[in-house]
C-alpha cells in the first residue's frame, strides 16, 4: 500500500443486495488504477428507521459484510475499508456522513486524494453521469472528484433486484460472485420460516432471497402467517411475484408506522 498522503481512496456506494459481477468489475477497476476501495454498505436501517425495507435489503449488515469479504478474498483484494451507512432521507447529512467517515478512516490523506467512484454499463455511461449529476456536483463542492467506471455489457439483467427473485438453483443466480454463501443463507431462512408457521404459505414456492426478507420481518416485527394471508385477501400465494406484493404491503404498513412514531 502507498504512503497514506499519496494513496488515492475511491468511495464506492451501493447496497449490493446481492453483489453481482458488475460490482466485482468495479472493485478491480479501482485496484487496477492504484486506488484503495472505501466500500460503503448502503441502507443499513434498523427496525425504527422510516426507510427500513428488508424486501430491497434482504441481507442484514453482518451478512452483507460477510458477502463482501468473501468476494474480496476470492478476488485477491486484501486492502480495503468497509463502512455501513443508513438512509437519512436527506442528501446533506447522507453526504456529510460519507465524507466525514472517509476522512476519519484516513486522516492523513488530503481531501483531493478521495474520489467518488460509480458504475455504469458502457452504453449508458453518459446517461448515468447525467442521472448522478446532482451528487457529482455535491461531491465536487467538497473537493471530491468523480471517477466513473464503464462496465461490460455481459448481461441485460445486471441488477440486484432481478437476482433477488431468482431461485437459488437457477443458473443465472449461480453466476453471482458469492452464490454459494447466499444460497446457504436462503436455504436456512426457508427452514426457519417454515418452523415459524409459514410452511403452508411458501413451501411450494422456489427458495429465493425473498426467504431472507421474510425471515427479517418475522424476527423484527413478529409477523404471522395469518397477517400475511390477511394482506393477500385470504388467497394462497401462488408465485414469487405475489409474495413480493404481499411483503411490499407489510413493509408499507411498517414504514407508515415508523414515520408516525417519528412525527409524534
Amino acid at each position: 500500500m502507498k504512503n497514506k498522503t499519496e494513496q488515492k481512496y475511491h468511495i464506492l456506494l451501493g447496497r449490493r443486495q446481492p453483489a453481482h459481477i458488475g460490482h466485482v468489475h468495479q472493485l478491480h477497476d479501482v485496484v487496477k488504477n492504484g486506488g484503495f476501495p472505501v466500500i460503503f454498505i448502503g441502507s443499513v436501517n434498523d427496525v425504527t428507521n422510516p426507510f427500513y425495507n428488508p424486501l430491497q435489503n434482504p441481507l442484514d449488515l453482518a451478512e452483507s459484510e460477510t458477502q463482501l469479504k468473501i468476494i474480496l478474498e476470492n478476488e485477491g483484494i486484501l486492502d480495503y475499508k468497509i463502512i455501513p451507512i443508513k438512509d437519512f432521507g436527506d442528501d446533506e447529512p447522507w453526504l456529510n456522513f460519507i465524507i466525514e467517515s472517509s476522512r476519519k478512516s484516513f486522516p492523513e490523506a488530503p481531501i483531493n486524494n478521495f474520489y467518488f467512484h460509480f458504475f455504469a454499463k458502457n452504453s449508458k455511461a453518459d446517461e448515468t453521469f447525467k442521472t448522478l449529476d446532482k451528487y457529482v456536483s455535491m461531491f465536487q463542492e467538497r473537493g471530491i472528484e468523480p471517477a466513473i467506471f464503464a462496465g461490460q455489457e455481459e448481461s441485460s439483467n445486471l441488477s440486484s433486484s432481478h437476482f433477488r427473485k431468482l431461485p437459488i438453483d437457477n443458473d443465472e443466480f449461480l453466476t453471482l460472485p458469492a452464490a454459494g454463501y447466499l444460497s446457504g443463507l436462503a436455504y436456512e431462512a426457508r427452514k426457519e420460516n417454515n418452523a415459524a408457521g409459514f410452511r403452508g404459505l411458501i413451501n411450494y414456492l422456489p427458495i429465493t432471497m425473498l426467504d431472507l426478507s421474510l425471515k427479517r420481518l418475522i424476527q423484527d416485527h413478529k409477523i404471522t402467517p395469518e397477517y400475511l394471508e390477511e394482506i393477500n385477501n385470504g388467497k394462497r400465494i401462488v408465485n414469487v411475484e405475489e409474495l413480493v406484493l404481499g411483503l411490499s404491503e407489510v413493509i408499507k404498513r411498517i414504514q407508515k408506522n415508523n414515520k408516525t412514531m417519528l412525527s409524534s
